[in-house]
Formats: structure tokens, sequence, C-alpha cells
């Protein structure tokens, strides 16, 4: 079934990507590869010339020019120019359908479970950039419909209780006791309470401990299990976590006005097992933030797997490859903006293995 309001993908009808894996594309544009940038269009990048001509016919019969592909096909074809894809050119947003795409459920599928190297979340991340207007609809964070959290007022009844109490309460004590109690206890505490202490403290207790929360993501937020949705104070937020103990942090609008939504999630050792949505809302964490990044290369960074790529701030990206076991380091622009894009990268113990890339991105490598 696909995501609510997902459109027809021209002439090849639904994408259901629960079911075929496949997104909606707009081939037609590949074979502009002046526009593109790339060697090869849809059809060269993917060894099926042969259906080129049956495939234009019937789009044109509908006058659109987008077609449901597998995402090996879609990865086949925009990481042609190899692992440079996504620190060289970016992200061809036209090659991208939103409309006709189950986006959703596209954005909620594990790549990882694909055999490599379609396992790259290169198109993934790039949908999600792309067609970042229809991803929103698939974030709780968004939702019009939050749940779980009380209204600020209580419910006002427009009539009062149709009848009275039938009967008032039984009568109230005749008298007051007649005399005081008779006896003070019948015998003293058997040790007596001992001595105080012969002078005060020197300093005062000190007010009891307040949990740390540390904004550890400024336009970002891990899709981890949520605990409970609304809209709430950053105070609220807090009080509400700290009751929990399963509570790892919360998501709240970005920009941190007075009162905004999120979720309170419930991450447990590793917060990034589900991805993160990104933009709208950031990420409050429950304890300190450790900062174990430095740049290594200026200019350069290695050809490793890459785990996720997308934009981001340079502190988010930072926390994200902290957050992750497997990261080693991640791709960032020269000069380190504060706002750009790069790939969080899987290195191993041999980041030379594959090479290195060149040019306009330098390289963050994790020191502990």
């Amino acid at each position: 079934m696909n995501d609510p309001d997902t459109l027809r993908c021209g002439a090849d009808l639904n994408c259901n990507f629960v079911t075929n894996k496949h997104i909606c594309v707009d081939i037609i544009h590949t074979k502009f590869k002046n526009t593109t940038g790339l060697a090869k269009d849809f059809w060269e990048a993917t060894n099926q010339t042969a259906l080129e001509s049956q495939w234009t016919v019937r789009m044109a019969r509908v006058k659109n020019s987008s077609w449901c592909v597998s995402v090996q096909e879609a990865y086949e074809y925009s990481m042609q120019d190899g692992p440079d894809a996504f620190e060289g050119k970016g992200c061809d947003c036209a090659f991208y359908t939103c409309l006709g795409t189950d986006t959703c459920d596209f954005l909620q599928y594990n790549m990882s479970t694909e055999p490599a190297p379609y396992n790259d979340p290169y198109t993934q991340n790039c949908f999600a950039e792309c067609c970042a207007d229809m991803a929103k609809k698939c974030e709780k964070e968004n939702s019009n419909a939050l749940t779980g959290m009380p209204t600020a007022k209580p419910t006002v009844k427009s009539n009062p209780t149709s009848k009275p109490t039938p009967q008032i309460s039984g009568s109230p004590t005749s008298y007051p006791t007649d005399s005081p109690t008779p006896y003070p206890t019948g015998s003293p505490t058997k040790f007596p309470t001992a001595d105080p202490t012969e002078t005060p403290t020197e300093f005062p207790t000190v007010s009891p401990t307040q949990t740390l929360y540390t904004q550890k993501y400024e336009a970002a937020w891990p899709y981890c299990t949520d605990i409970q949705c609304g809209t709430f104070t950053l105070a609220q937020a807090k009080a509400f976590c700290d009751a929990r103990p399963t509570c790892t942090g919360f998501s709240y609008t970005k920009g941190n006005p007075a009162t905004g939504s999120g979720c309170y999630k419930e991450c447990g050792t590793s917060e990034n097992f589900a991805g993160y949505g990104f933009k709208t809302h950031g990420y409050w964490a429950k304890g300190p933030v450790v900062d174990a990044m430095k740049v290594k290369y200026t200019s350069q960074y290695p050809h490793c797997t890459n785990i996720r790529c997308g934009s981001f701030t340079l502190s988010d990206f930072k926390h994200m490859c902290e957050s992750d076991a497997s990261c080693s380091g991640f791709s960032w622009p020269e000069g380190n903006p504060e706002d750009g894009r790069g790939c969080l990268k899987k290195c191993g113990s041999d980041e030379a293995s594959a090479g290195y890339g060149t040019g306009t991105y330098g390289y963050w490598v994790k020191t502990v």
C-alpha cells in the first residue's frame, strides 16, 4: 500500500516501495548529459538500452517522463562516477520525482539490508534532501496529530451536572473531643537521639544535583523509539524525560522557541540505528555530549564506505559520527564552514584501501 497522496508515476502507474522497492524518477532528464554532467544516461548506466524505445513510447502517451525504477537501478545511474558522487556533484534533484514516490516507506527503509554496493545511502539521502517537503509528512515531530500529551487547560463542560447530589454527606462530628489525650507516650525512647553536631557545617549542603541536558543537534534528531509526542516547553520536556529512566532525550522545534513540538526518545545505547530526521527540529540529549573529532586532511578524504551523506551543520555532523561506533570520520568542505554537506565514513583499520578523493573536501577523524 502506497503512502497517502502518492501520485501516479507517469505511464508506469504506482511505485509501491513495500512491494517492489521502486522509486519514481525522471529518466528522460538523464538524456541531457550537458545538464546532468554524467557520461551515461539512465539506460546506458543500467545496461537497458534495448528497452529505451519501448519506455519512451509509453511515456509519450501520457506526456510524463517519470518511471518507476529499483533502488539498485537508481544507484547504478547516480553513482556511475564512483565514490565521489556526493562530494563531487552532490544530488541531482531533477532526477527524483517526489510526488510519485512512496516517500515514507522509502525513507524508513534500512538500506544496509541491500547487497553491496547498493547498500550505499547516497540515493536515499539525496531523495530526502531533494524532496524535503514530502519527507516532513513522514515525521511525527511535524504531525498535526501529536498524541499523548495533556491539553494545557481542563475540558470545560457546557452544562453543569444535571442534578444535585441527592443527599448531603453524613452529619459532622457532634462535639469536639471531650478531653485531651490523657497521657504522653508510656515510656521514653529506648535510645536517646545522638548529640547534635557541636558546630554547624562550614558550608551548607548544595542544591540537589539536576540532570544535565545538552543540545546535541541543532537541526537533526534520531529516529529512535518514540515514548510520546506533543507540544511542550523545554522545562516540561526535561521534567518529563527526568521521570522516565528509559528516556534518552527529546526532539524539539529548531531554534528553541518558548513552546515547541517534538517527541521523547528511547534510543538505548545506539541512537543511529534508524537514521535521522533533519532541518525542522533539533535534539536535546540527557547527559553530556562528547567532542571527539579533529581535522585530519584539509583537501582530501578517503574513499571508505559511506554510512550517511547529506547537508547538515558541522556540529551536528560531528556528533552523528561520535554516536556511531562504526564511523571513522567524515568528509566536509574545505575551510570547515558551519553549514555544508559531506559523508560519514566507515574505514575500519585501513582508510587508504580504496584510495582518496581530492579537491574541495577535507576529512575529519574520530579521536577516540
